[in-house]
C-alpha cells in the first residue's frame, strides 16, 4: 500500500509542475520466468526522475500456459549523464501478475533493483538496456487459507525504446 501511495504522490507532484514531461516505451526482454514484452507511460520529474506505469506480457512457459498481462511500476534516477549522450539510471521496478487456473490461482511479485543504461539518438529518443535483479514471490492458492510462498531470485535483461514529448503548461 505504501508503495502505491508513494507512486500517486510523485504522479501528482509532477502534474502541478509548470512543465510536464511524458514519455512512453516499449522493451523485450528475458527473465528466469521467460520472455516479457512491457509497454510502459510515465513522466519525468525534474529531469534526473521518473515514474513510470504500464503493462507486461509474459509469452507462453512453464509457469504460464498462455499469455498473462501483468502491472508494472518503476522508479529510476539518473546517475550518470555524460555529455547528454549515454545516461545511466538506478532503480526499482514492481510486477504483479495473478493468473487463475482450473483447480488454484497463482499470484507473482516480481521486485526488482535496476540498472539502465540508456543512449540519446536526439532530443525526444533514446536506446533503452535494462539489467534488473531481485526476489519473486509465487503464491499458489491450492489449499484455501494457504499461506504458501515461493521465494527465488530473478534476473533481467530487456532492450528497448523510449520517446519522451514536453508539454509546457505554464499558465499566463
Amino acid at each position: 500500500m505504501r508503495i502505491k501511495a508513494f507512486f500517486v504522490l510523485l504522479l501528482v507532484n509532477s502534474i502541478v509542475n509548470a512543465q510536464l514531461n511524458l514519455f512512453s516505451e516499449v522493451i523485450v526482454g528475458k527473465d528466469k520466468i521467460g520472455l516479457l514484452y512491457e509497454l510502459n507511460i510515465g513522466t519525468i520529474i525534474h529531469e534526473k526522475q521518473q515514474l513510470k506505469i504500464g503493462a507486461r506480457l509474459y509469452e507462453p512457459d512453464n509457469l504460464f500456459e498462455r499469455n498473462i498481462p501483468g502491472i508494472v511500476l518503476g522508479y529510476q534516477y539518473r546517475l550518470l549523464n555524460t555529455e547528454r549522450k549515454l545516461n545511466v539510471d538506478v532503480g526499482y521496478l514492481f510486477h504483479f501478475t495473478s493468473r487463475e487456473l482450473l483447480n488454484h490461482d497463482i499470484t507473482l511479485f516480481d521486485h526488482k533493483l535496476t540498472v539502465v543504461p540508456n543512449f540519446n539518438i536526439n532530443k525526444n529518443w533514446q536506446l533503452i538496456m535494462r539489467f534488473a535483479i531481485g526476489y519473486d514471490f509465487i503464491r499458489p492458492t491450492i489449499i484455501p487459507n494457504s499461506n504458501q510462498v515461493f521465494t527465488f531470485v530473478n534476473y533481467e535483461a530487456s532492450f528497448g525504446i523510449q520517446y519522451a514529448i514536453n508539454i509546457n503548461t505554464t499558465h499566463q
